[in-house]
């Protein structure tokens, strides 16, 4: 016991491994609130790490499944490296979020009002946004303020690495393997075993 407390002063930021533990108690307790209010529509799998607070939000009747072995940082506390700290997931009116297995998040926002899709092993890189909607209706010259449009799926796919600060745009399927670039706006379909990066999104390259 005495070596294993003296290495972790010799090894870690004793401040940074208190944080840990705190904030990964207090994501236990995110979880099973969570779970406890939106019984019918919210679901996590097995083995899940998630440290900080996962700020949820279901206005209507859609649905929020996340897989087994999540791994997600919700806390500036807990991240080396983030501009703000919970990761945010919203299902506007029927809007669809399904994470799969071994997904990673940090400081992400999610919010669907169609559906959002993420596969197997992706992981997601602090400060990243996906929004499968605009919000209001482009083509209103008059009064978009009081418009609403409507959300078409995102889909990205198996063993993805979205970058950080990434903005992630309605109607976009991202290959398989496929790796997006730090700052990039993705706002068309990415091939899969590609890496993509820019405002707007261009390919780089194949992987």
């Amino acid at each position: 016991m005495l070596k294993r407390l003296n290495n972790i002063f010799k090894n870690v930021d004793i401040k940074f491994y208190l944080f840990e533990r705190f904030t990964f108690i207090i994501g236990i307790v995110s979880i099973t609130f969570n779970k406890f209010f939106y019984p019918n529509s919210f679901t996590i799998g097995k083995n899940y790490k998630l440290w900080g607070i996962l700020r949820l939000l279901i206005d209507g009747n859609g649905k929020i499944s996340i897989g087994n072995n999540f791994h997600g940082v919700s806390s500036s506390m807990r991240s080396y490296i983030t501009l703000f700290s919970n990761c945010r997931l919203t299902s506007i009116r029927g809007g669809i979020i399904k994470i799969s297995d071994n997904v990673g998040i940090n400081g992400t926002t999610i919010v669907s009002k169609k559906s959002i899709e993420i596969g197997k092993n992706t992981i997601i890189a602090p400060n990243t946004i996906i929004i499968d909607f605009d919000g209001h209706q482009v083509n209103n010259l008059t009064k978009r303020i009081n418009t609403k449009d409507v959300g078409e799926n995102i889909i990205i796919g198996q063993n993805c690495w979205i970058g950080m600060n990434s903005i992630i745009l309605k109607g976009v399927i991202i290959g398989d393997n496929t790796v997006i670039g730090a700052g990039s706006v993705v706002t068309k379909n990415c091939d899969k075993n590609s890496i993509y990066a820019g405002n707007p999104c261009t390919k780089i390259r194949d992987l």
